[in-house]
């Protein structure tokens, strides 16, 4: 059984937990942008192909996303998913 720890005070601000949202949606974007060719590099400094660059852009921002979700799920939790109690 899944088991989440809830913190004492679902509603406080967690500036941690917001910073590496930022941080983490920043880098992905950033490197997304990168491989896309939107911002300018070198193309000898990539040594790989620019989707797979891509691919790992989208991994952090994706990361990013799911931490909000997660906060969002804690803070207002569902009845409907069976395994919360």
């Amino acid at each position: 059984m899944l088991r989440v720890r809830k913190q004492s005070r679902p509603n406080e601000f967690d500036h941690a937990r917001v910073l590496m949202t930022v941080v983490f949606a920043g880098a992905g974007l950033l490197i997304m942008l990168l491989a896309a060719g939107v911002i300018p590099v070198d193309p000898a400094k990539f040594r790989t192909r620019h989707w797979i660059v891509f691919a790992f852009g989208f991994a952090f921002f994706l990361a990013a996303v799911l931490m909000f979700i997660g906060r969002h799920w804690l803070v207002h939790p569902s009845s409907s998913v069976p395994f919360r109690q």
